[in-house]
């Protein structure tokens, strides 16, 4: 059973609207697609020109593969040209992939996400897991404030609770809530995202939090929180993030982000096979200390933090619960055919395949 929350923090921006506010902020952004905000690599034009790909970056450990297949040529070997379109946050990543600023992009799994996805055929595609929970990784989890006790049923009644109501931190915290005995009515929500939730429980202003990494590492290297439970406990197998191509690029680029694509994955198995290597582990962390600023301890702990599974397609059975929950919220308007969203690498979306 889905569980359901009752605040008045749930008064937020649904369906159509939501989604065209969300296209509409594409215009804010357009300085941060410029070349002030980018990076170009690839391979120098001789003869032919490598064909150009934008990828947006919202300078989250979940960029690792793409920095590690920058930094090792992968991308050079599909004879593909790499913009870096550097954005503020991951959350900025959706907008301007929609805009068609950029080809690809990881993206969090959320109603905004889902709310763009229902413009079938005229969609972006979700073509990878860009990070999801396994045993002893995970991603994100939930912080306590170093002033609660270990969360207990009596310890977190009546206390501020911060999370992303329209995404995955909305599920999470129920679920670990729901371990409790407790309901959503138990608890008073702030709705924030991640990063302005990790800001909150950093300050003292809320007793739980549903944080990314690295700032779930940077509260807990610095003393301000603990630990409490990892999504990898609370739904095995959730995807955290995805890759997700733009319409555009879909529509008539689909061929050159197969070939991100097969690079960009080369990336998650080299650092899925490092876990297990402290050799090549600490050769990978010194390849991308400058691009992810593994220099702050914290950061290199976290990175290995992101699990990758052996087969990328993205998890079907947790986008379906996460809708599940939106949609018994009232976050999102109808059910999304996200069968049709998934596209692997080098196939067509699920419904053009046959499938019934």
């Amino acid at each position: 059973m889905i569980p359901r929350l009752r605040h008045p923090m749930l008064a937020l921006a649904q369906g159509p609207a939501r989604l065209l506010l969300v296209v509409l902020a594409a215009m804010t952004l357009l300085s941060g697609c410029g070349p002030a905000s980018s990076e170009l690599t690839g391979v120098p034009p001789s003869g032919e020109v490598a064909p150009l790909v934008k990828v947006g970056s919202g300078g989250t450990l979940f960029d690792a593969p793409l920095y590690l297949a920058l930094q090792r040529g992968y991308f050079v070997e599909q004879g593909l040209t790499i913009e870096v379109v550097a954005l503020p946050r991951i959350t900025s990543v959706l907008t301007p992939l929609l805009a068609g600023q950029i080809d690809v992009g990881a993206v969090l799994p959320s109603a905004d996400l889902f709310e763009s996805l229902r413009a079938m055929p005229t969609a972006p595609r979700l073509v990878a897991s860009a990070g999801r929970a396994l045993p002893d990784q995970s991603a994100a989890a939930l912080l306590v404030s170093r002033q609660v006790p270990m969360p207990s049923a009596q310890a977190l009644r009546g206390k501020p609770f911060a999370a992303d109501l329209a995404g995955a931190g909305g599920l999470n915290g129920l679920l670990a809530l729901d371990a409790l005995g407790l309901s959503s009515e138990d608890i008073a929500w702030r709705h924030l995202l991640p990063a302005d939730a990790a800001a909150a429980l950093a300050n003292g202003e809320v007793a739980v939090a549903y944080v990314l990494e690295p700032e779930a590492s940077r509260l807990v290297a610095e003393g301000r929180a603990r630990r409490w439970l990892g999504v990898d406990a609370l739904d095995p197998g959730q995807d955290l993030a995805l890759i997700a191509a733009s319409p555009n690029s879909v529509a008539q680029r689909a061929h050159l982000v197969a070939r991100w694509l097969a690079a960009y994955l080369q990336g998650q198995r080299v650092l899925a096979a490092a876990r297990r290597d402290p050799a090549e582990r600490r050769l990978v962390e010194a390849e991308l200390a400058q691009a992810l600023r593994l220099d702050e301890p914290y950061r290199a702990r976290a990175l290995w933090t992101i699990g990758y599974p052996a087969d990328p397609t993205p998890h079907l059975p947790s986008l379906l619960a996460l809708q599940a929950y939106l949609l018994d919220n009232g976050l999102l308007a109808a059910p999304v055919d996200l069968e049709r969203a998934i596209q692997p690498l080098g196939q067509p979306p699920a419904q053009e395949r046959g499938a019934p």
